[in-house]
């Protein structure tokens, strides 16, 4: 389940996420290596024919919530069943961290992914 996901690396590479954090880890940009974005970002491997759950926090400043909202819209224009949580006031990082508010959600997430 992806908790506030870099969605889609040729987006982040534009961005410039994680000052040029896409193009060190595939070696350059989408001109320079479409096959490597090609085969690792999101969007170019739908459908993935699974349930996906993305949480992704409001307050997110190191990844924005634009590339989940784009990703499930891409998701659900290919078949898939996805859908994104999007949650007031929580950042980044709150959403890996057993003592935030987010985590009774996305406990409930999970065991409803398990259990159906």
């Amino acid at each position: 389940m992806p908790l506030a996901p870099v969605a889609d690396l040729r987006r982040a590479y534009e961005l410039q996420l994680g000052n040029h954090a896409v193009r060190d880890l595939l070696g350059g940009s989408p001109k320079d290596r479409p096959e490597r974005y090609e085969a690792a970002s999101p969007p170019a491997l739908l459908p993935l024919k699974v349930r996906q759950r993305l949480l992704h926090g409001l307050a997110d400043n190191i990844v924005p919530i634009s590339l989940s909202q784009e990703y499930v819209a891409a998701a659900r224009g290919k078949g898939d069943d996805a859908t994104l949580r999007e949650l007031p006031g929580m950042g980044h990082f709150e959403l890996i961290d057993p003592r935030s508010a987010a985590w009774p959600l996305f406990r409930d997430v999970i065991l409803d992914l398990v259990s159906s």
